[in-house]
C-alpha cells in the first residue's frame, strides 16, 4: 500500500513540476501548450484524490 502512495506522490510532483516548465516564458504562449498544463494540473489532481483515497483505506485497514 505504501509503495503504491510513494508512485502516486512521485506522480502528483512531477506533474507540478512540468506545469512549471510549461508556464515559463521561455515556452511562449501557444494553444497547445496551454492544453498540455490543464492535462497535467488534471493529472497532479487525480493522483493527490488517489493519494488521500490509499491513505484511507491504509489507516482503516
Amino acid at each position: 500500500m505504501y509503495n503504491k502512495i510513494q508512485k502516486l506522490e512521485f506522480i502528483a510532483d512531477e506533474a507540478s513540476i512540468a506545469v512549471l516548465a510549461l508556464s515559463s516564458e521561455l515556452v511562449g504562449e501557444h494553444e497547445g501548450i496551454n492544453a498540455l498544463i490543464k492535462r497535467m494540473e488534471e493529472v497532479g489532481k487525480i493522483a493527490r484524490r488517489l493519494i488521500e483515497i490509499e491513505t484511507l483505506k491504509a489507516r482503516n485497514g
